[in-house]
């Protein structure tokens, strides 16, 4: 199976340079879970990495992608004996450090951040089982890229169809993703960028945490994430750096902990309880100004809350990350309403 990789994307384009060209000439005689193989991922045995690769098993149906990340485009596809639509996440160009400097080294850097995101996330997800968790189904290689694949929620993320379906039972839909984030965290697993929209409505109404892409395992190497997350929903702990420190992926006092995925749960649950995203009427400058310096959310900006649940927000969201609830206890409190 070939799995040649083109160098580096431009402009939705794939251009190569000689030397890639000849390196991306040698990757194409290895196989696509070789090439994972390179660089070992947690437990995965080879056999693990060969029963996930669905290389030329999946066909684009819609060439329009329904969703976007930082660094990747989401497409609707098939997948041969699968019953059912399935997500193609397809992976674009990771920025270098060097991306402005035109050089050689440039695309070298990015193909090989590229890849390593690629296998950290493929790595990652393939090992993850949890009705709350959204099923992984492998790899492919596609329209020239690395594609990660799953199933296509129609229902869509957890705040569009709260939008689309105002009477849906939001506690369930909370509570449903808090299991699933109490399932990472027991096998060591930050998300790192949790939000509203990362949270998927399975066909059968289930909320499934989802989006792997800036997500690390405790204590092992090779799983940190640069912090280019969404602000509005960042802990203050991850904001007290200047933006050199906070591209830095190798900082250990600037990984996501248990306790940021606590406290951007609280601003998830905000969220999906109201319809109002956190810190609404600012701008991500803004926010990061704010919480930067420890300020809490205004009451008063959202609808009517009881008691319980501003308190239990607020739980979530304590200044000393040692303050807030895990995510055991947010699952008990959610189940006590």
């Amino acid at each position: 199976m070939d799995c040649c990789l083109r160098s580096f994307i431009l402009g939705g384009r794939f251009r190569k340079s000689k030397h890639l060209q000849a390196r991306a000439t040698q990757q194409s005689q290895q196989t696509l879970t070789g090439s994972l193989m390179s660089k070992p991922l947690s437990s995965l045995s080879e056999a693990k990495l060969a029963t996930i690769d669905l290389t030329g098993r999946v066909q684009v149906t819609k060439s329009e992608p329904f969703d976007f990340g930082a660094y990747s485009e989401v497409l609707e596809g098939t997948l041969q004996g699968f019953n059912g639509i399935v997500a193609i996440k397809v992976l674009r160009l990771v920025p270098s450090a060097n991306r402005h400097s035109g050089n050689q080294l440039e695309s070298e850097e990015e193909w090989e951040l590229t890849m390593k995101r690629f296998r950290r996330e493929s790595g990652l997800w393939c090992q993850l089982e949890h009705p709350n968790v959204l099923p992984f189904l492998g790899i492919c290689s596609i329209k020239n890229s690395l594609a990660l694949i799953s199933p296509f929620c129609k229902s869509g993320n957890a705040v569009n169809f709260l939008r689309t379906n105002p009477h849906a039972n939001r506690l369930d839909i909370i509570i449903g993703a808090a299991r699933g984030m109490v399932y990472l965290h027991s096998r060591a697993v930050i998300h790192g960028d949790l939000k509203g929209h990362n949270i998927l409505i399975n066909d059968r109404g289930i909320a499934c945490v989802g989006d792997f892409g800036r997500s690390r395992v405790l204590e092992q190497r090779g799983y940190t994430t640069g912090l280019a997350t969404t602000p509005h929903y960042m802990a203050p702990e991850l904001m007290q750096y200047n933006e050199e420190e906070m591209n830095t992926a190798t900082k250990d006092d600037l990984r996501v902990t248990k306790e940021s995925d606590a406290y951007a749960f609280g601003m998830v649950a905000l969220e999906l309880l109201t319809g109002s995203r956190p810190w609404y009427w600012l701008d991500s400058v803004q926010v990061i100004v704010l919480v930067s310096a420890f300020r809490q959310l205004a009451r008063e900006k959202y609808p009517p809350l009881s008691d319980i649940q501003w308190n239990f927000l607020e739980d979530c969201w304590a200044k000393q990350p040692s303050k807030r609830l895990s995510m055991e206890q947010i699952v008990e409190r959610l189940v006590s309403w």
